[in-house]
């Protein structure tokens, strides 16, 4: 079991291409799959590297698996399943992906009203080596910018700094480095570095990442 708290009813996971946001949300779903969750594929933008594609092992684990009507298909028409609101109702917790650009943040806050009233907690995933979060500055960017375009209000940052196979502790740490920075400056939690189990041992909060999206080349 992954050892983050996570109370909420409804856990926001967002962050901008390549940043490990979907890797995290499907760990979180795999660890927690015998509590009854449900998992929301809500990147309606990016065709890569989707939640959906693991529908299949999910399923098998007890998780429910909701998608845009065309994810993992070629049709690039950003479309919302019609029983996204049961989410809010019924007694499954409920981890949300999120893309983290400006589409994925208004997509986010057609649901806001349901989603306060139900009670979440907001985390934005940075990874320091990715072009768009170089710098405490950036990630502290894109965090207010996530937070204008949904009306919600992010609780806690995760570094995800990685750079594939190539990663050590040494990039994890100067990404936490970052990541802290940006979050002293919105006045948010770090809620935890992660990445791949093999570094688990080198920080004092930290989520195990398995691997399961991967390039079909």
């Amino acid at each position: 079991m992954i050892d983050i708290p996570w109370t909420e009813k409804n856990l926001i996971i967002a962050g901008h291409y390549g940043s490990g946001k979907t890797e995290l949300a499907l760990n979180l779903a795999f660890a927690h799959a015998g509590e009854g969750i449900t998992l929301v594929d809500l990147d309606i933008v990016n065709p890569f590297f989707r939640a959906n594609e693991l529908r299949a092992d999910l399923e098998r684990e007890g998780v429910r698996v909701l998608a845009p009507t065309f994810a993992n298909t070629t049709v690039d028409v950003p479309s919302l399943p019609p029983d996204i609101l049961s989410i809010f109702v019924d007694t499954r917790r409920a981890i949300l992906d999120v893309g983290g650009d400006h589409a994925g943040a208004r997509a986010l806050g057609q649901y806001r009203r349901h989603i306060e009233k139900a009670g979440y907690a907001f985390w934005i995933v940075a990874n320091a080596r990715r072009p768009l979060t170089r710098s405490a500055d950036a990630i502290a960017q894109m965090v207010r910018e996530i937070q204008r375009t949904s009306g919600l209000t992010v609780t806690g940052l995760v570094n995800a700094t990685n750079l594939g196979d190539e990663t050590t502790a040494a990039i994890i740490s100067e990404g936490l480095t970052m990541t802290a920075e940006a979050a002293r400056g919105l006045d948010i939690p770090v809620i935890a570095s992660a990445g791949l189990p093999l570094f688990a041992g080198a920080f004092t909060h930290y989520i195990p990442i398995e691997r399961y999206l991967r390039p079909s080349y």
